[in-house]
């Protein structure tokens, strides 16, 4: 779910993955 270009942590528009910044 999580593109390659795009960080976990920089995710915006997916709630979910700001739980897994950490």
């Amino acid at each position: 779910m999580v593109p390659a270009e795009t960080p976990p942590y920089n995710i915006d528009h997916s709630g979910d993955m700001k739980k897994n910044a950490g």
